[in-house]
């Protein structure tokens, strides 16, 4: 137990930078810019948004929850920095032998669907919501009383608090799959069933970077086909997910981003399977 404990502590350090300069950027914006409101409107967000999230770690998911909380980032864009998000996925098939072609394949495919993913949600969304709806959601500047608090202490407050969030939600985790075992989970990954992609795609929404690490471990010892994979990471958003719950009280919206992943997840590894 003290083991797990010491591992969650360190995968919890570890983001803790990027929640804190998440923070800085959105308090800045937030007071001293209009930059939200261009970056929102542009609908060229899904491309950076893509780009962000093939860096390995699992640090610009939460970063961009927050971001679509506070109005800076289209829906779209949030699904693009989740869907492209491999965290330690990535560092784990580079450092295997023999898949410097899988990485190539994952970062290309991942890509692809989060660009994709996003302008047509943007595109849709745009119809729904109609232009200037998300003026809405931006901070009132005159009256917030958080605006007129210390920029740094306000982003230093909010970090702590997510922080232990992400700590206890970790520990949670790794704790069942002590418990229960890799061999069992892997049992109920479905080996070799054409309902594999359904399965992980749900499995890769356990708010962790551990659920990805597993995945592809399982992957590289052959329980995992590619495809299957491949939908496990698309959900899976390290802990941006548990972070978008945490600071978007909109539960509805969070819940529709979430079918909305598993939506593409499944269909990307049906549609690729077949071509395996």
């Amino acid at each position: 137990m003290l083991e797990i404990f010491l591992d969650v502590l360190t995968d919890s350090l570890k983001i803790l930078p990027f929640l804190f300069v998440a923070y800085i950027f959105t308090e800045y914006m937030e007071r001293k810019t209009n930059f939200a409101k261009a970056l929102a409107d542009s609908g060229l967000g899904s491309i950076p948004g893509a780009f962000l999230g093939l860096i390995p770690q699992c640090g610009f998911t939460p970063a961009a929850s927050n971001m679509y909380a506070s109005g800076f980032i289209s829906i779209g864009t949030l699904l693009a920095v989740f869907i492209s998000t491999s965290d330690e996925a990535l560092i784990i098939l580079i450092s295997t032998p023999g898949h410097f072609l899988d990485v190539l394949a994952l970062i290309a495919g991942k890509l692809v669907i989060a660009v994709v993913v996003g302008f047509v949600v943007d595109i849709f969304s745009k119809k729904i919501i109609k232009k200037g709806a998300s003026k809405a959601i931006f901070h009132d500047k005159q009256n917030c009383k958080c605006c007129k608090e210390n920029m740094f202490v306000a982003a230093l407050k909010h970090t702590m608090v997510v922080f232990l969030y992400i700590f206890v939600s970790f520990f949670v985790f790794e704790t069942l799959i002590y418990v229960i075992g890799e061999e069992k989970v892997a049992s109920i990954l479905l080996k070799g069933n054409f309902f594999q992609p359904f399965v992980t795609a749900l499995f890769g929404f356990v708010p962790s970077c551990a659920s990805s690490v597993l995945l592809t471990n399982l992957y590289v010892e052959g329980t995992l086909s590619f495809a299957s994979v491949l939908s496990g990471l698309i959900t899976n958003s390290g802990i941006g997910l548990l972070i978008l719950f945490k600071v978007n009280k909109n539960v509805a919206q969070n819940l529709k981003i979430m079918g909305l992943l598993y939506l593409t997840a499944v269909s990307s590894g049906i549609i690729l399977g077949f071509f395996i």
